[in-house]
């Protein structure tokens, strides 16, 4: 899948994270990008 710029450097990021976006942004899919990316973290959320 391909995502933007701006996708790719919250799900790239390290720390804490909070999307703020309009409807139909990409948010889940962001979300769900950053998971797979960060498991380890993830998985004490």
């Amino acid at each position: 899948m391909a995502v933007t710029i701006e996708q790719s450097a919250i799900i790239n990021s390290t720390g804490d994270i909070k999307i703020n976006a309009v409807a139909g942004s990409g948010k889940t899919t962001t979300t769900t990008e950053y998971a797979r990316a960060n498991p380890r973290i993830v998985k004490y959320l």
